[in-house]
């Protein structure tokens, strides 16, 4: 059972791609090292037809879709290219998953959801209208949904490292350790989960073929400057080095599309049996990683 893993080596994609995955088939934007049994794809799609037509070579019984534009700003500056990978694809994906019968797990954002509401379940019905990001994005998880019976959405916010060294706890890390003092905001909350935690109850989703749309998210709300706070300690930082700051205080187009009650309820995944790590042990996973070399 061929599984095609899209977006491998990007932040979320290459924590997903370190999971065993029978019959393994990744697509990259830049090489990646594989083993044997392994097949990759180099590249970016352009349009449609060549995107399905990649579809058909493979022809995979699962897709897990990590293709995304996160960055804020950029989704605002390109508003073609955000839809694109945040809505067009997914749509795509999602009609070759309705014509081949094929399991579609694609990856949402907490950010397509807004209100001062604290751990927003599935249910909840404000939408993100603010920021492109979340529009494409919420756009890309209506079209999967609407498309494909056998599909799976999962809205996510994570955290670890990524190659690019652009994560949150990149940015706190990278900092500290050259002694720089850095702002946390203190009015953005989130349910953070580790990005390996993810990707290994990612594995337990799929492999009993779970369909809808649920919230793969920590259980703990925690503000961005309590966070950082969590990394330096767990990493032995000099947390003191991290101011407490309102990112209403910050004059640029971030600021002003940002959602600041990001925190959703993993609750229904709960209910369904599936467990999770306390924020603290995720950290220390996460700490225990990057001490051992690893991220």
């Amino acid at each position: 059972m061929t599984t095609l893993i899209l977006g491998s080596n990007g932040f979320l994609g290459s924590y997903v791609s370190q999971m065993d995955w029978e019959e393994s088939y990744f697509h990259s934007t830049k090489k990646i090292a594989l083993n044997e049994q392994q097949k990759y794809f180099l590249g970016r799609f352009s349009d449609r037809q060549s995107l399905w037509n990649f579809l058909q070579l493979v022809q995979p019984r699962i897709i897990i879709n990590c293709i995304a534009l996160a960055n804020l700003e950029k989704c605002e500056s390109d508003r073609f290219n955000a839809t694109w990978l945040n809505a067009e694809i997914p749509r795509i994906l999602a009609e070759f998953s309705a014509s081949s019968g094929a399991y579609l797990v694609h990856f949402s954002t907490d950010a397509v959801l807004t209100g001062e509401d604290k751990f927003k379940s599935e249910a909840h019905t404000e939408k993100n209208t603010r920021s492109h990001y979340g529009v494409t994005k919420l756009r890309g998880e209506n079209n999967v949904l609407s498309i494909s019976k056998n599909s799976l959405v999962l809205r996510v916010n994570f955290f670890g490292q990524s190659d690019s060294k652009n994560s949150l706890a990149d940015f706190f890390i990278e900092n500290l350790k050259a002694g720089n003092t850095v702002s946390g905001f203190t009015n953005v909350f989130f349910t953070p989960i580790y990005a390996r935690s993810l990707a290994e109850i990612l594995k337990t989703l799929v492999k009993e073929q779970f369909l809808g749309l649920f919230h793969l998210v920590g259980s703990e709300r925690i503000s961005k400057y309590e966070f950082g706070v969590k990394i330096a300690q767990s990493l032995n930082l000099n947390e003191l080095l991290i101011r407490p700051k309102s990112s209403i205080d910050i004059s640029n187009a971030d600021a002003t599309i940002r959602e600041f009650e990001l925190s959703l309820s993993n609750n229904l995944l709960k209910t369904r049996g599936i467990q999770f790590n306390s924020l603290d042990q995720d950290i220390e996973y996460f700490a225990k990683g990057i001490r051992k070399g690893g991220n």
